[in-house]
Parts: C-alpha cells; sequence; structure tokens
C-alpha cells in the first residue's frame, strides 16, 4: 500500500497501528514503498552451459543446450579478452597462454544469456 504508514513504539519494541489516547511513547513514521514492476521481459526458458574441465590450465570446453551466437571472455579487471560467434553448441577456448586467474564468460543464445565463472590455472 503505497502512502500508507506504520508506527514503530520505540518504547515497546512492537509494530502497532493503534494506541490509547493516553499512552506516552516516541512515534517514528516509515513509509511503504512497493517495489514496482519494471518492464522487465522474463525468459522462462533457461541456457544450459557447462565449462568442462573447469578449473582449466589447456583447453576448456564450453558447450550449450541452444547454439551459441556469441561468446565473450572477460577478466577480472573488466576487460575483454576474448570473443567468438561460434554459431554452433561447443566452443573450445586454449587457455594455455592466458594468465592464471578467474574470468567470467557470457554466453549469448536465441533464448537468452548467461554468465559463467571459469578458472584459469
Amino acid at each position: 500500500m503505497v502512502g500508507d504508514y506504520m508506527i514503530l513504539d520505540t518504547i515497546g519494541g512492537e509494530w502497532n497501528s493503534q494506541f490509547p489516547d493516553d499512552m506516552w511513547f516516541d512515534m517514528y513514521l516509515f513509509p511503504i514503498i512497493a517495489p514496482q514492476p519494471q518492464g522487465v521481459e522474463e525468459n522462462h526458458e533457461e541456457v544450459k552451459v557447462l565449462l568442462s574441465p573447469n578449473p582449466a590450465s589447456q583447453v576448456t570446453g564450453v558447450s550449450a543446450s541452444s547454439v551459441i551466437e556469441r561468446l565473450e571472455v572477460y577478466n577480472t579487471a573488466g576487460e575483454k579478452v576474448y570473443e567468438s560467434q561460434p554459431g554452433h553448441v561447443l566452443e573450445l577456448l586454449d587457455v594455455s597462454q592466458w594468465p592464471s586467474g578467474v574470468y567470467l564468460l557470457r554466453i549469448h543464445t536465441p533464448q537468452g544469456e548467461t554468465t559463467k565463472k571459469l578458472v584459469v590455472r
């Protein structure tokens, strides 16, 4: 109920909406704010992605339940270190020359996108 208020009785520490007229207490009014829909379209068909092996030191495979339209890899500094447009459900990444660390893979498919974490040793 946007615009309504709740009363907090700081003496009793309980939420109350009615008090006797002769009761002494400190009172604070808190607005009730209901979350508003933002118009975000929900995708009910989740994209399943498997990274194997993970952690990896030479090559890792990225396999998806749907065609991978675009694959982006970011390091922990947020820099894009790899991008491809495979057009199929499997992409092999040669990580043998990548510095050890954690990478985020953003996988784009017709059903949406998902992000996975890859550890390179």
